[in-house]
């Protein structure tokens, strides 16, 4: 029997991410025909893509890859990461723009979608404002 071919989606939020800090990644299985999100054999993330959207190389040590965690209560599929604090000349993660690849597997197929990830700041940058007295 012909199984329907699927599409495959993902996001990453928050956007814009910002280094020492988790990024989730989601992602979903969607039947063309009728939009309707299914679960497949398995989901595959790479952070971050070896190609930025510039053309640039996003890094010259090998991507982060990991299965992605099915979650029925969005009926799909998400992982969770560090965005590293350091930087290195260049490479990852340094600000500016990335693709997270995303790959569906359903039997002898796969499918692959890439999201933006922006990368810019850093929580320990941040100027923190207390005040103690009023």
């Amino acid at each position: 029997h012909g199984e329907e071919p699927c599409e495959v989606y993902a996001s990453v939020i928050p956007s814009p991410a910002e280094r020492g800090r988790r990024i989730r990644v989601t992602a979903s299985a969607v039947r063309p025909s009728n939009g309707q999100k299914i679960q497949i054999d398995r989901m595959m993330v790479e952070i971050p893509h070896p190609v930025r959207p510039d053309g640039g190389t996003a890094t010259q040590y090998p991507p982060h890859t990991a299965g992605m965690a099915w979650d029925h209560g969005i009926s799909g599929y998400t992982y969770e990461y560090l965005v590293p604090e350091k930087t290195s000349d260049g490479y990852w993660s340094d600000d500016g723009d990335y693709y997270v690849r995303v790959t569906g597997y359903k039997g002898e197929s796969s499918k692959q979608c890439l999201a933006n990830l922006t990368v810019k700041g850093h929580v320990l940058d941040r100027t923190v404002i207390r005040t103690y007295d009023w």
